[in-house]
């Protein structure tokens, strides 16, 4: 089976990232670009406890068997906090967290691998996949 992008169309189930750049808009079409546009948009947290962001995904195209799915976010950190953060999925009605990574003062690409749906512990469906939301998990030190 080819690789599909889904790239986020649409707010998902949690919405609690304080910030964005632009104001104007939603979060989502913040991180829908297919190259990076780093500084130019963004969602931004700056409190010490995680806010959570999903986003809906558009339908996966295809049939057959799903071999894993990767989730992408790409984070910065502002020099001289602590900046956290990490890849998020919702697969039915339930969170599930990548591992926390210290971001530096770098744009840097975090991704975390689901060969299994966590939930069921079994292959990804292409029902799964339609009802997937993905996102990113944020906290600082300031």
């Amino acid at each position: 089976m080819p690789i599909q992008t889904l790239r986020p169309e649409g707010a998902g189930a949690e919405t609690n990232i304080a910030g964005q750049y632009p104001t104007s808009g939603e979060h989502w079409d913040k991180v829908d670009e297919i190259a990076p546009d780093d500084a130019s948009t963004y969602v931004r947290h700056n409190l010490t406890s995680y806010a959570i962001d999903t986003y809906a995904l558009p339908a996966g195209e295809g049939t057959g068997d799903i071999d894993k799915v990767t989730i992408y976010a790409r984070c910065y950190g502002i020099s001289g906090n602590y900046n956290y953060a990490k890849t998020v999925i919702r697969t039915h009605s339930t969170l599930y967290e990548g591992t926390e990574h210290n971001l530096t003062s770098n744009w840097e690409n975090l991704s975390t691998e689901y060969q299994l749906n966590p939930y069921t512990n079994q292959p990804w469906t292409w029902a799964e996949i339609n009802a997937l939301e993905a996102g990113v998990a944020l906290k600082s030190s300031s």
